[in-house]
């Protein structure tokens, strides 16, 4: 009451003005372009967002039409756009180019969706509009990034290509050279009478095969730096025992599969030459019969196992030994020392020759 006069209180806000009100704040402060348009294409509203991404003020759009935005080879989506609306359909996450009042175009992402009356009517369209520049930069430097790298794994390939061409023809002329010398080597022994000088160099043609057979096995290795190393001992001990002895002496291999490279298929088949061929000469005189077995395991502590066992006639203990070991007993213990190895040798109803190296480190 004021002077005697009841003054009536101002009629509160609505739940429906405050909610109008709130969801214009939200609409002009979003950072996306929210613009309304009726159905003929004209726009009615426009926020602080379009205007910040279009680059026009409200009053020089606001009753434009909408195609104001679009490139002139656009234009004819919006034809399509507001047959979807009429249809009361939503038109969700629309990618398409528009054009800013600068004439500069750029990529937007575009929801638009139907705006009713009050009476379910459709009278017109709301359309939030993402600049989606940014993203479209980031995949555009994705695809170069991807182009690049494609490009780059062409030039390895290429250059891998080429070099295994190149390893394999060094394989191949090594082996060729090889084989060279063992016909050399065989034309020589063919000549010689002086029995201990044709056996020093039928020895060295076991060595030479020996370095031939390993670079013919990479040769046909997938990698050409690795190959199983089983099938390659069987081969070269089959190559030692020839057929002179094969009717009294057994050879059997059995190894275990193991991939390893040049550094130790090379000593590793030296070793079994030279074990193979000893035991050859010395196990079993007089024409006996007998059996050599090589195997080779890897053990529980993942070291390789060659051993080399025969069960000719052994070690005579009382004999006097040499002051200094022969030329095989030399190289076998270069070539143990070379492999990191250990060697041990026993004799017990024939000779057992046992070298236990670290496992090979791949190449």
């Amino acid at each position: 009451m004021r002077g005697g006069v009841e003054i009536a209180p101002e009629p509160p806000i609505g739940d429906s003005v405050l909610n109008a009100a709130y969801l214009a704040a939200i609409v002009d402060s979003s950072d996306d372009a929210i613009i309304g348009k009726d159905l003929a294409g004209i726009i009615r509203s426009w926020n602080r967002g379009a205007q910040r991404i279009f680059g026009y003020a409200p009053e020089e759009v606001i009753g434009q039409p909408v195609q104001l935005l679009f490139p002139p080879d656009r234009v004819g989506e919006e034809d399509m756009i507001v047959q979807r609306i009429r249809e009361g359909e939503k038109v969700d996450h629309f990618e398409t180019i528009r054009r800013r009042k600068d004439g500069s175009d750029f990529p937007v992402s575009v929801t638009i969706s139907p705006i009713r009356d009050a009476g379910g009517a459709i009278v017109g369209a709301s359309k939030i509009l993402q600049d989606i520049s940014a993203r479209h930069r980031a995949q555009a430097e994705l695809s170069r990034a991807k182009a690049d790298l494609e490009q780059l794994v062409v030039e390895r390939t290429q250059a891998l290509a080429q070099r295994n061409l190149l390893l394999s023809e060094v394989y191949h002329r090594v082996k060729n050279n090889l084989q060279m010398v063992d016909g050399l080597l065989l034309m020589s022994i063919v000549k010689i009478t002086d029995l201990p000088a044709r056996d020093v160099l039928m020895d060295l043609r076991s060595r030479v095969f020996a370095l031939g057979l390993v670079h013919q096995q990479l040769m046909g290795s997938p990698d050409l730096k690795t190959f199983d190393v089983g099938p390659f001992l069987s081969e070269l001990s089959a190559n030692i025992m020839g057929g002179a002895s094969a009717d009294r002496i057994k050879l059997k291999v059995d190894a275990c599969p193991l991939d390893v490279g040049l550094d130790t298929a090379v000593p590793l088949g030296l070793l079994v030459t030279e074990l193979v061929t000893n035991a050859l000469k010395h196990a079993f005189p007089d024409g006996r019969a007998g059996q050599i077995l090589v195997t080779l395991r890897v053990d529980p502590d993942n070291r390789v196992l060659l051993t080399v066992a025969d069960n000719g006639i052994g070690h005579d203990a009382a004999a006097p030994q040499p002051s200094k070991p022969g030329t095989g007993s030399s190289i076998v213990r270069k070539l143990v020392a070379q492999l990191d190895g250990h060697l041990s040798i026993r004799s017990d109803s024939g000779v057992t020759t046992e070298i236990i190296i670290p496992f090979p480190e791949p190449s």
